[in-house]
C-alpha cells in the first residue's frame, strides 16, 4: 500500500463552490457540539491542518484500519463534498500529505511534546493535553516540503474513480456500478451516491493511483 483517499467533514452540509472560481473554495470541517458529537452547530474542528500538515484519528475503529496501515513516506489525500453552483454535488480533493512521522497522542503527552510544534497544532492532541478529550487515536505529520493544501481542487468524481481503476472490497471495479447499482428501494444510484458507498471509509490506494492522483493534481493548477 502506498495511499489512501480519506472523506472529511462528513455527514455535515457541503461548502459551495464556483467552478469558474475553485480556487475561491473553503474545506468543510466539522464542528462538534458540548457533548463531542458531530453537528450542525458547535465547535470547528479544523483537522486535517494545512500550516504544519497534521491529521488526528482513530486507526482502532474498524471503519478506519486502514489508517493502521499507513506507513512513513505514504500519502493521505483529504476529500469533501461540495455543492457546486448547478446545485449537484461533488467530491473534490483539496489536500495531500506525504508522512514523515505517524505518533499516537498518548506518546506524544508522555514525551511531553504536546506544546511544540508541530504536534501542538493538531486539536486532537490540544484537547487530550487540556483533558477535554481521550488519549486515542493517532496523529499523522505530513513532511511540509511535500504535502499541501491544493489551490485549485481536484474533482473526485465517476471519470476519476475509472481513471484510479478503484476497486471495492471484493476487488471488483467500482465504475462498473454507474448507471447500475439500486438502492434499497430499487432506484438507480447517482454518481456521488455510488462514490460516497464505496469510499466513505479510508480506501487504499498503490503506487500507481498515487501517481496518477499526484499528475492529475499538477494537471489542474497545483
Amino acid at each position: 500500500m502506498k495511499g489512501l483517499i480519506i472523506h472529511i467533514g462528513e455527514y455535515l452540509r457541503p461548502s459551495i463552490i464556483d467552478t469558474r472560481r475553485p480556487h475561491e473554495y473553503k474545506i468543510k470541517y466539522a464542528m462538534f457540539n458540548e457533548n463531542g458529537k458531530v453537528s450542525q452547530k458547535g465547535d470547528l474542528h479544523v483537522d486535517p491542518e494545512f500550516e504544519t500538515f497534521t491529521y488526528g484519528d482513530f486507526p482502532q475503529k474498524g471503519a478506519k484500519a486502514n489508517l493502521g496501515k499507513l506507513t512513513r513516506g505514504n500519502y493521505i489525500f483529504f476529500n469533501c463534498t461540495f455543492l457546486e453552483m448547478t446545485g449537484e454535488k461533488a467530491r473534490y480533493i483539496v489536500g495531500y500529505f506525504r508522512l514523515k512521522d505517524i505518533r499516537t497522542v498518548e506518546e506524544i503527552l508522555k514525551k511531553s511534546l504536546a506544546n511544540t510544534k508541530p504536534y501542538c497544532n493538531n486539536e486532537h492532541v490540544r484537547y487530550a493535553r487540556d483533558g477535554k478529550w481521550s488519549v486515542d487515536g493517532s496523529i499523522f505529520i505530513g513532511d511540509p516540503e511535500e504535502s499541501k493544501k491544493l489551490r485549485v481542487p481536484l474533482r473526485f468524481d465517476k471519470e476519476m474513480v475509472k481513471k484510479l481503476n478503484l476497486m471495492d472490497s471484493w476487488e471488483r471495479p467500482i465504475s462498473h456500478q454507474f448507471g447500475r447499482k439500486k438502492n434499497t428501494f430499487g432506484r438507480l444510484m447517482h454518481d456521488i451516491e455510488i462514490i460516497n458507498v464505496y469510499t466513505r471509509n479510508p480506501k487504499i490506494l498503490d503506487e500507481m493511483q498515487v501517481e496518477i492522483l499526484l499528475e492529475e493534481i499538477r494537471k489542474v493548477g497545483n
